[in-house]
């Protein structure tokens, strides 16, 4: 199982900082927790979500393989001025 950690709002908009998803590819993970979560959806939909897949930066397009060892992190991109 794939450990998702949440950082930034999305945390507390989701309500959990991680959870352990069974998924064989990031797409398929992606695709499980938009069913679960709004928030994923929306921000994946806007181009907005930021994906980590074992610290590095990942194409949320992309249909990496994941293990059971390895960390997801969603966050939304981060903007300002």
């Amino acid at each position: 199982m794939a450990r998702v950690k949440y950082l930034l709002w999305l945390r507390d908009r989701i309500g959990v900082g991680e959870e352990h998803v069974e998924s064989k590819t990031l797409r398929e993970l992606l695709e499980i927790l938009a069913s679960k979560h709004s928030e994923l959806k929306e921000l994946e939909r806007r181009g907005g979500l930021v994906v980590l897949v074992n610290g590095l930066a990942v194409n949320p397009g992309r249909n990496v393989e994941l293990s059971d060892e390895d960390e997801v992190v969603l966050l939304p991109e981060v903007s300002g001025g």
